[in-house]
């Protein structure tokens, strides 16, 4: 079984060996990026029109944050996963997604 998120039980249940890991919905990503892309738009950037966005619907534009997979010998530094897929995405996020000419 693989759970959600980085609930005490869930960590927990990893390690006991319960759960075979977790995928983490990277809150920590979603603020750094969220908080750069908005202080970009705000300096002047702006969206680039072939931006690859994640679409539900042909008015919504989603920034992916990343997920990634704790597993027993991620679970005690879960945070440290978030925070290398957060820098993996946004190594390259200006190129993609901003115009800031």
């Amino acid at each position: 079984m693989v759970g959600i998120d980085h609930d005490e039980v869930v960590l927990g249940a990893i390690r006991d060996g319960y759960v075979h890991g977790t995928m983490l919905q990277n809150p920590y990503g979603q603020g750094y990026i969220g908080a750069f892309v908005a202080d970009r738009l705000r300096s002047g950037c702006a969206v680039k029109a072939d931006a690859p966005f994640k679409s539900i619907a042909l008015t919504n534009r989603f920034i992916d944050s990343g997920t990634v997979f704790a597993g027993a010998d991620a679970v005690d530094n879960y945070v440290a996963s978030m925070q290398a897929i957060t820098q993996d995405l946004f190594a390259g996020f200006e190129d993609t997604y901003l115009d800031c000419n």
